[in-house]
């Protein structure tokens, strides 16, 4: 089962980590440590990838804020959907658009 969860989380990484997690898992020569070694390193990759997605996700909203406040004329009303959109995506969309409503005049 330890198989089929790392073979997913794999799908996050780039070719050349995939097809090098592939033949130490595939090798019937690996041992305990490296294969301890090799689940450490997709951790870390994984860990890595889904930081940057946060952040890119993050940038996302607040353009979303950015272009829905300097469009003519701007809406009272701010309707955003995105299928990989959380609720820290929705917390940066709604605190972007409170500060500039607290903020105008």
């Amino acid at each position: 089962m330890a198989n089929w969860v790392l073979l997913i989380n794999m799908s996050k990484l780039n070719r050349s980590s995939h097809d090098n997690v592939a033949s130490v898992l595939h090798s019937h020569s690996t041992s305990m440590s490296e294969y301890v070694e090799v689940i450490e390193k997709v951790q870390k990759s994984v860990r890595v990838a889904n930081k940057t997605c946060r952040s890119q996700l993050r940038e996302i909203a607040q353009l979303l804020v950015y272009q829905h406040l300097h469009s003519e004329p701007v809406s009272r009303v701010a309707c955003f959907h995105r299928d990989d959109g959380d609720s820290e995506f929705m917390n940066t969309v709604a605190s972007g658009l409170t500060e500039q409503v607290t903020t105008c005049p």
